[in-house]
């Protein structure tokens, strides 16, 4: 089954800042299966990260998570970073 993180997850793992980072990272080392983001979401974090930390923030989330759109299996490249 693959997960589907909302926005206010994907922006906790990625902003060392917010309170449910720790968490948030916690939660993805112990994840196995694909995950999918929704455009929406991609959509909104691209925003938070350019608002609240920087539009290179935003840029490279923007190209880690939508550069490979043709295999589905693969997991997103910015979350096994952390």
């Amino acid at each position: 089954m693959a997960l589907l993180p909302d926005s206010g997850f994907l922006f906790a793992s990625l902003n060392a800042s917010d309170s449910e980072h720790q968490a948030t990272i916690h939660v993805l080392g112990n994840i196995r299966e694909p995950i999918v983001l929704p455009i929406p979401a991609i959509t909104e974090v691209a925003y938070l990260l350019a608002r609240d930390i920087s539009n290179e923030a935003a840029a490279d989330f923007h190209r880690e998570s939508c550069g490979n759109r043709t295999n589905s299996s693969r997991r997103c490249k910015f979350l096994e970073r952390q």
